[in-house]
């Protein structure tokens, strides 16, 4: 795998879960290492294969040398999730700003 084929994005495929768990074993495929989960935070991904701690845990130049990101914008458990190489935003206090879907569309969707 090169990492010009990123961002990959995983799709649910109506299950719990289903998205997330597909990445992580596509990572760990790869021998690579994906923090903890951690709400809606990103997950910092090393593909040295070293323990990686919640983003929150991370500083902000350990967060800048992650070699990419697992992002889950639409919620991890029911959602998609994407792994890039590009950094997520973030506001002035240093947290992630990642949109999240309104939660109506969200019932109306598993309708």
């Amino acid at each position: 795998m090169s990492t010009e084929e990123l961002p990959i994005t995983f799709n649910n495929d109506g299950t719990e879960w289903s998205a997330m768990r597909a990445a992580e074993s596509f990572i760990r495929k790869q021998g690579w290492a994906v923090g903890p989960t951690q709400r809606n935070d990103p997950r910092a991904v090393f593909f040295d294969g070293v323990h990686v701690s919640k983003w929150r845990n991370l500083t902000p130049a350990e967060q800048d040398e992650a070699d990419a990101y697992l992002l889950q914008p639409g919620g991890s458990r029911h959602g998609s999730v994407t792994l890039t190489q590009s950094k997520p935003p973030t506001n002035t206090h240093g947290t992630v700003e990642l949109s999240l879907p309104d939660r109506r569309s969200i019932a109306e969707a598993m309708l």
